[in-house]
């Protein structure tokens, strides 16, 4: 059941994003984003798959947009979002715009985090 509470969309300039394989196989990514309507305000998004690539194509200071649902994590108190949607905004002329990421951005980042056979 989709969650109807707590939706909430971020956008602002990201942090170094951090990228894992999970341990069933999707890539995981987060990174922290500072709000662009409160400054020296952060919160951690996070998301796995095809989202989770478009944050792991982010390099600090892109501007990272984020649609997905509002959590807390229980060890540490802190907010993050569990982005459903995420994407890098590029500047075209005077308008931020979405770039796509594709399939072929995920698989090349689960490729090279994926350990060499042994």
């Amino acid at each position: 059941m989709p969650h109807t509470l707590n939706r909430v969309t971020v956008q602002g300039a990201c942090g170094t994003p951090v990228v894992r394989l999970t341990r069933d196989g999707p890539v995981f990514a987060s990174a922290d984003v500072e709000i662009e309507d409160l400054p020296k305000t952060r919160i951690t998004v996070a998301a796995l798959g095809l989202d989770a690539a478009a944050i792991a194509s982010v390099v600090p200071g892109d501007v990272l947009k984020a649609e997905g649902i509002l959590r807390r994590d229980p060890a540490s108190g802190e907010f993050f979002v569990f982005a459903e949607h995420a994407s890098r905004m590029v500047r075209r002329g005077f308008d931020l715009v979405a770039e796509p990421t594709s399939l072929q951005d995920l698989d090349r980042l689960a490729s090279a985090l994926t350990p060499a056979p042994t």
